[in-house]
């Protein structure tokens, strides 16, 4: 004869009620289970269990969150990036004050970021002279896609109404990203990671001087609603 109990244990971050079978008047410690719950997790949207190795809720469909080792939580989502970079400014600074370029990069800092975040994106870092910016993340729109190349073409403009003599190379790309849901935005933290971040840097590079150069994805999503 055997009876049935019902063991509730909080795992991690993670609360698990197991039901155990037993035989009658033998002691069995929760222990045991952490093992086997420890990769067990919740949908963060509609509560229901996932499995370690599941990317997507298989009930609502919603991304799943991960925590790393050190405590980070991500999530992998589709995003655009947006990266700019000014041309020939390492020489051009070479020539002036240091004071003079200080308050040139702070101008197109500024300039640059208000022009991003109109269009919904996130400024994700400030390189010197660069500019990484994420439309997808954490805030989500359909038209994400849409909105970084507008945001693109926009950049352009502002970047040339601050000096005549600036010039810059914008390039955009659509794909997954890794997310730092811990990333904070107002400290210019790295939000994301993956190839989809590399390849808009390898299209800024490529871009024509005051230009902006799109990857395949982002031609795919905009195509309909930007003239190329």
């Amino acid at each position: 004869m055997y009876c049935y109990s019902a063991v509730t244990r909080q795992v991690s971050t993670h609360i698990v009620t197991v039901t155990v079978l037993t035989m009658p008047g033998r002691k069995f410690s929760p222990r045991g289970i952490v093992s086997t719950v420890r990769n067990v997790a919740a949908c963060s949207v509609c509560g229901a269990a996932v499995a370690a190795d599941q990317r997507f809720c298989g009930a609502c469909g919603a991304p799943i969150a991960r925590s790393t080792g050190d405590g980070q939580r991500q999530e992998r989502k589709i995003v655009s990036v947006v990266f700019a970079d000014l041309v020939g400014f390492t020489a051009r600074s070479e020539r002036l004050d240091v004071e003079d370029v200080q308050s040139l990069l702070a101008g197109y800092h500024r300039a640059v970021r208000a022009v991003l975040e109109r269009f919904g994106g996130t400024v994700e870092k400030f390189i010197g002279d660069a500019v990484v910016a994420v439309f997808g993340a954490p805030v989500t729109h359909e038209d994400d896609a849409e909105r970084a190349v507008r945001a693109a073409l926009a950049t352009v403009q502002a970047v040339r109404e601050i000096d005549a003599d600036l010039h810059v190379r914008v390039g955009v790309n659509t794909g997954e990203a890794l997310i730092d849901l811990g990333a904070v935005a107002s400290r210019t933290e790295g939000m994301a990671s993956g190839d989809v971040v590399n390849t808009a840097a390898r299209l800024q590079a490529n871009a024509p001087v005051d230009g902006v150069l799109v990857g395949e994805p982002t031609y795919a999503a905009t195509e309909r609603h930007v003239v190329y």
